[in-house]
């Protein structure tokens, strides 16, 4: 899967790219699994993160790792957000820079989610947990831009 997009930026700005379960074949979040394919904390606009969620819950376990940029940040141009998945592997890339891999193995003894369905969600999120309130230097409005989706079978 390869998303090319240019991402917002500032205290509190949030987008994402992530996937979740079709069916909850495991039950409800997060025995089904998430897969952020990416997120960004606007305060962090050379940073993204790919993660992985499960576990027998309520909250969820969770492994992922982050890319840097080596200069600028993901708003200045459109960047390729990519996904490689395979039957018991996951990849996650930038710009065709390979930052991370969690296989089957990975997760131990917990019960692997990820060969099932999972469908989209595309966001942007202003504020949360995680990214904080925006404040005085949060530029408004702010544009997630996407240029294209693809997906390969």
């Amino acid at each position: 899967m390869d998303i090319r997009a240019i991402l917002p930026k500032g205290k509190g700005i949030w987008p994402a790219f992530w996937m979740l379960p079709q069916y909850n074949v495991f039950g409800g979040w997060p025995r089904s699994g998430e897969i952020d394919i990416m997120e960004m904390v606007g305060h962090e606009p050379n940073k993204v993160h790919g993660t992985l969620h499960y576990g027998p819950g309520p909250g969820s376990i969770f492994q992922g790792m982050s890319y840097t940029l080596p200069q600028g940040d993901f708003s200045n141009a459109f960047h390729v957000f990519s996904l490689e998945w395979k039957e018991d592997l996951l990849k996650w890339y930038v710009d065709g820079n390979l930052f991370q891999t969690i296989n089957k193995s990975a997760l131990g003894s917990n019960n692997y989610p990820f060969n099932e369905m999972f469908y989209f969600i595309f966001n942007l999120a202003i504020g949360g947990n995680w990214p904080g309130n925006p404040d005085a230097t949060t530029n408004f409005p702010q544009w997630l831009i996407v240029d294209y989706i693809r997906v390969y079978q």
